[in-house]
């Protein structure tokens, strides 16, 4: 096999009428071996974000390919708060919702916790059609209340006020 440099591969791929595709760095790429990168682990029964050192072997692969490899370990550790936030509010509607939705039935609320960013704390609000992805509903505006005040601080911690 004839080895050549990067100018010479350019040349050639030019001459072709190929362009090579550059690959949009981030925090989600695949790293050297040797590298350090996390992936969200259970610990304790808890989602958290653990570190470890890349090897090109079948286990980091299958985290790369199932997007469970990150080299920001500050993003995935709130991601994995996220996980955490979402199945103790899901489990709080469960325990305390009354009946289910209609989704289809404009006129009946949804309620739903989110940030007003303005005053920089949690609210309540509702929504009637539209379903929001990673959203946990409420069927009253006073459970939703509750749920603001059990979850308000950590909603705030993962997600900020602004």
């Amino acid at each position: 096999m004839k080895k050549i440099n990067l100018e010479q591969a350019k040349k050639l791929l030019a001459e072709l009428d190929v362009e090579i595709e550059e690959i949009r760095k981030s925090d989600w790429n695949r790293v050297n071996n040797g590298s350090e990168f996390s992936s969200i682990e259970v610990d304790n029964g808890k989602f958290v974000s653990e570190s470890f050192e890349e090897e090109d072997c079948k286990l980091n692969k299958n985290y790369h390919m199932n997007n469970n490899y990150c080299t920001n370990k500050n993003k995935l550790q709130r991601i994995a708060d996220e996980f955490n936030l979402k199945l103790a509010m899901e489990k709080f509607a469960d325990e305390n919702n009354e009946g289910k939705f209609d989704w289809k039935d404009d006129d009946e609320k949804k309620w739903h916790l989110t940030i007003d960013t303005e005053l920089s704390k949690p609210d309540v609000d509702y929504a009637t059609i539209f379903k929001e992805t990673f959203q946990v509903y409420f069927t009253t505006r006073e459970i939703a209340e509750k749920a603001e005040e059990i979850f308000g601080k950590e909603i705030l911690r993962i997600y900020g006020g602004a």
